[in-house]
């Protein structure tokens, strides 16, 4: 190691004085050194003419940045480049998230000013990065909601939204008890193919087959499971067997699906509610679907439901098209029930018999995920009681997954129609 890339210090202890030595890097990257830059370099931007047309920044921003930096620092080779890279990543990026947002095998990140986890492989883990205070990673939180075109503020102290494909959730104290915190779901570039969730054990062909052919001949379903267990992606995936020609109408509190992106050729129109502000400006969900019902679309997926938009899903399964949507539950029953319970909170004045019964006819298949595994295929059927129960179908147990009933007359006949 060359002797310029150290710095020098020296330690009393009980057996005398010592030389101790340090990498310029971690120092330039850990002391008020780096602060400086930062500002230094943010107050020489906030001088040039960016094109504020462009919220991006011009190509050769980068390479300012490393300029900059060499000719404050003396650094050169691949400690300048580490050193750049930590600061552009505080200028125009997330600061200490971005290596973990680069990472393809990291689907979550969950951080505050004390700690930072991701779950890689469906297991969180601890990493060592840090932000600095809470100073740091509320600034870094408000950036992120501007980006956005949302204010992350006392007021207004917690906001989600869908920024760099990705949906985030900020919270601002006294909300988050932590602290300010920063919640990261990510999504893939590309959807999962058959060859690739066979592969990892999320399901079998056989399974595969039976849920192509459920959103190619438009049956109704929904995909319910905890959070982080893969229902949206397996979702995005199965779009494909939708026929290029039936228009696709999206409709989600957050833009999560992004399914134009995944399938250009298709007639997909999403549609997003705005539920903050003046009450005079606010589109409700109801609203968009009532208009959506001149659209002349047929299919209609739904992001997930979770309150009395419930009752609005299956209204909208009822009228003739077919979707899917995603809810968090333990298992099909379970969902059922939650749906059900969902449909009585509106002010609807629902009975519980005619809700049960109308869940029934609007819904035909629920897939139970956990933890990236399709764990149950369930048929929605009304039992002797005329109450709503489930037949499952195929079940995931000791690492396999079993046929235990085939679908009834009623659902082969709407498997055969497509």
């Amino acid at each position: 190691m060359n002797e310029k890339d150290m710095i020098q210090a020296y330690v009393s202890t009980p057996l005398g004085r010592h030389r101790i030595r340090f990498r310029l890097v971690p120092v330039w990257l850990s002391g008020e050194r780096r602060l400086t830059l930062v500002a230094e370099l943010r107050d020489y931007f906030l001088r040039q003419p960016l094109f504020p047309e462009n919220p991006e920044p011009p190509q050769n921003t980068g390479r300012i940045v490393e300029t900059y930096i060499r000719e404050q620092t003396g650094l050169i080779g691949e400690d300048l480049q580490q050193v750049s890279r930590i600061v552009y990543w505080e200028l125009f990026g997330w600061s200490v998230l971005e290596p973990y947002l680069a990472d393809p095998e990291i689907t979550d990140v969950v951080a505050n000013a004390h700690e930072i986890w991701v779950q890689r492989k469906g297991e969180k883990i601890q990493v060592p990065a840090r932000f600095q205070n809470e100073e740091h990673i509320t600034y870094v939180a408000r950036k992120i909601a501007h980006a956005a075109g949302q204010s992350l503020t006392t007021g207004q102290p917690f906001v989600t939204c869908y920024v760099r494909g990705m949906r985030v959730n900020l919270m601002l104290p006294p909300v988050a008890d932590n602290g300010t915190t920063i919640i990261i779901r990510k999504y893939r570039a590309n959807r999962w193919t058959e060859q690739e969730y066979v592969q990892s054990g999320t399901l079998n062909r056989e399974v595969w087959q039976l849920l192509a052919a459920a959103m190619e001949a438009g049956v109704t379903g929904i995909i319910s499971g905890p959070v982080g267990s893969g229902k949206t992606t397996l979702l995005q995936s199965l779009v494909a067997f939708i026929p290029d020609g039936d228009g696709i109408l999206v409709a989600e509190t957050v833009p999560e699906l992004q399914l134009k992106k995944l399938y250009p050729n298709k007639c997909i129109l999403s549609v997003v509610p705005r539920l903050r502000g003046h009450e005079a400006s606010r589109i409700t969900l109801e609203q968009l679907f009532e208009n959506a019902l001149h659209q002349n679309m047929r299919r209609f997926l739904f992001g997930e439901i979770r309150g009395t938009e419930a009752s609005l899903v299956l209204e909208a399964f009822q009228t003739g098209h077919s979707g899917w949507t995603t809810m968090h539950a333990d298992n099909p029953q379970d969902a059922l029930q939650r749906l059900v319970a969902m449909c009585l909170r509106t002010d609807r004045q629902l009975n519980p018999e005619y809700t049960e019964a109308m869940v029934t006819k609007a819904v035909d298949l629920i897939v139970q995920m956990h933890r990236y595994r399709v764990t149950e295929v369930a048929e929605v059927i009304q039992d002797p009681n005329r109450k709503a129960s489930v037949v499952p179908l195929f079940r995931y147990r000791e690492g396999r997954w079993d046929r235990l009933n085939r679908p009834s007359p009623t659902l082969m006949a709407k498997l055969k129609r497509g």
